[in-house]
């Protein structure tokens, strides 16, 4: 039984003379039986012959069809259909012809595409590839599809129509009566011209220029289908080697191409052709970084205008002066950043005596160009001399003939020692592959001062490792620390020491942070000038006690305000008698004597003349008992006052 591996089958090896086209790798191929059925019946007259609707493929049979060609207006595409297992079309030996009616866009298009066909006796159509020709449009999207296929039966004088009908009767609607096209479709996309493009520069910020060694990713538009091209990278006189470029069948296709150090640097091109159809891109080859100066003394100083060129675009460049050691001077460093050429301009301000060469670094120093600095620093207002007083030689009178001087032989020439400074010295180079960094990574613990906001110090630990074939003396070590990524690395104090071929170092970088620091600071650093000296890490940190401290003042200040809101708020009333467990401290009846008898009337007697005190029958106002135990509730703390 057959599978989807045949119909795929089929179709490569039908394809073979034509543009090498695989049909099933298109997005829009049709790879399955096609809804519909399929009608027997005599053309002319007409006469229906099947009673029902009748398979369009048996055994698991598919259809597949795509197109390949020209992706650009104007000019014309290969439609290919395969069908791997067709419909049983007679119980005879069956040959004939196979006419595939196609539309485009909904259009129909007039002339089907047709080819021979061989059955046997009961057995379905097999292995029928046909292919022809349609124009390409308008640019934009475009559909192909398969309106029905007819196969003629010329021995039984029958026809054998399949299409999308789903529903078939005998003198009603069906394949042979009414065109419904299938859903077997093939779409295509058509452009107004053929296109390269850089689209990334790998080992660049830009796409617009490269240097040796990086990769190019072109992608190309408008290309017919499937053809065989190549890409290739050139300079004004030269090109590289071509790269096979794989063009799909919506006429794209990528290229991947590595800038050869051969190219002169200047105006370069990418170049893609399949030998009837080219398309280029502009790109800036970039060669060795170059640095030009015009130095304009001053008064104390000498500006030095310096113009660098093929450095990498867009990577900051530091410009720095050095002294005959190698060592950076007190000048000013200066930063610039170069444009999509490579090119850049600063301006360099002199003020050190010992500074010899002028440097211009990129990339942690992978990149860089020198200039030698002419060692002028300012001009010296000269005192006018005034001229020397001219006195005309005294020629002694002639009394006798002078003899001939004596013949002096030439003076023989002098050795003369060449000046020191008239040109800086060559600092012999670390070897860029020599050294590597590994392991790099933090040390420390969180102190007390730090959690509450001081000072944040830190051990940068690395592993310097000497893979080269000679030995490095004491090679520089450059970090920074900072918010952005894009730092440039300092030199620190930082001794890595002599490592011989293989030897390892392990270097320590005492970094601090500012006091209240907090968030995340990127650590970068560079050991040497090789680019597999450089590193980077991240450092976060956060004062948690001072946050703490924060969290708790703020609390504190809230509850005060409350105990101030409450404090202005009335008190409440308190009776004057209070009453303490089963006493009180004020006896009421007694007052209430007491006041009478200050009126001059008793309750009692009721009679107005106030007795003598002694015959008044009062008790005490106040218990002093129960005044004891109230002022032993109201303040448990404090001495008693009742009595």
């Amino acid at each position: 039984m057959r599978t989807a591996r045949t119909a795929a089958a089929l179709l490569l090896v039908g394809v073979t003379a034509g543009a090498g086209v695989v049909i099933a790798a298109q997005p829009g191929a049709a790879a399955a039986a096609p809804t519909g059925g399929c009608w027997t019946y005599v053309p002319e007259p007409y006469a229906d012959v099947s009673t029902g609707l009748e398979p369009w493929t048996v055994e698991d049979g598919q259809i597949l069809m795509g197109t390949t060609g020209a992706t650009t207006t104007g000019g014309t595409r290969e439609v290919v259909i395969g069908l791997s297992s067709g419909p049983v079309v007679s119980d005879l030996p069956a040959v004939g012809t196979a006419s595939f009616l196609i539309e485009v866009d909904g259009a129909p298009v007039e002339t089907p595409l047709t080819t021979e066909y061989a059955a046997e006796a009961g057995e379905p159509v097999r292995d029928v590839v046909v292919r022809g020709e349609i124009p390409v449009g308008a640019a934009g999207d475009h559909v192909v599809r398969l309106a029905s296929v007819t196969f003629d039966v010329p021995a039984e004088g029958v026809a054998v129509t399949c299409n999308g009908q789903t529903e078939g009767v005998p003198g009603g609607a069906n394949p042979a009566t009414e065109p419904l096209p299938t859903d077997v479709t093939a779409p295509f996309t058509v452009v107004g011209g053929s296109a390269a493009e850089v689209t990334r520069v790998v080992g660049q910020k830009v796409t617009t220029a490269a240097r040796a060694g990086n990769e190019v990713v072109v992608d190309v538009t408008g290309f017919p289908s499937s053809a065989p091209s190549v890409a290739r990278l050139c300079d004004e006189d030269a090109c590289g080697r071509d790269v096979r470029v794989w063009i799909g069948q919506d006429g794209t296709g990528r290229a991947e191409l590595s800038v050869p150090d051969d190219l002169a640097a200047g105006d370069g091109r990418v170049e893609v052709t399949d030998g009837a159809t080219s398309a280029s891109a502009e790109i800036t080859l970039l060669g060795e970084p170059a640095l030009a100066a015009a130095e304009e003394p001053g008064t104390d100083t000498t500006s030095v205008d310096v113009t660098g060129t093929s450095f990498d675009p867009e990577k900051k460049v530091t410009v720095r002066g050095y002294d005959a050691d190698g060592e950076p001077t007190s000048d000013q460093a200066v930063t610039a950043t170069p444009d999509g050429a490579g090119g850049f301009t600063a301006t360099f301000v002199v003020s050190d005596p010992a500074t010899e060469t002028i440097t211009a670094t990129q990339a942690g120093g992978v990149l860089s160009a020198s200039y030698a600095f002419s060692g002028q620093i300012g001009t010296t207002p000269v005192d006018p001399v005034d001229p020397p007083v001219v006195v005309p030689p005294v020629v002694p009178p002639v009394e006798e003939p002078i003899e001939p001087p004596v013949d002096i032989p030439p003076p023989t020439d002098i050795p003369i020692d060449e000046v020191p400074g008239e040109e800086p010295p060559v600092v012999a180079p670390v070897d860029e592959e020599q050294l590597t960094v590994t392991e790099a990574r933090l040390a420390g613990n969180a102190t007390l001062a730090e959690l509450f906001g001081g000072a944040v110090r830190r051990d940068l630990l690395f592993l310097v490792t000497n893979v080269g074939e000679s030995t490095v003396e004491n090679p520089v070590v450059r970090v920074s620390v900072g918010r952005s990524t894009d730092l440039e690395p300092e030199i620190v104090a930082a001794e890595v020491g002599v490592l011989d071929p293989g030897d390892e170092a392990v270097v320590t970088v005492p970094l601090e942070l500012p006091m209240a620091a907090f968030g995340t600071y990127h650590v970068v650093g560079q050991v040497g000038d090789s680019e597999t000296g450089s590193f980077d890490l991240e450092w976060t940190t956060y004062p948690w006690g001072l946050f703490a401290l924060n969290a708790l003042g703020a609390i504190l200040i809230v509850w005060g305000v409350r105990r101030r809101l409450e404090a202005k708020r009335p008190a409440p009333y308190s009776p004057a008698i209070a009453a303490t467990g089963d006493d009180s401290v004020v006896d009421l009846a007694a007052a209430a004597n007491w006041w009478a008898y200050r009126d001059g009337t008793l309750p009692i007697t009721g009679v107005p003349i106030a007795p003598p005190m002694e015959q008044v029958p009062l008790d005490a106002v106040v218990d002093l008992d129960a005044a004891e135990k109230w002022w032993a509730r109201r303040a448990p703390d404090k001495p008693s006052q009742a009595s």
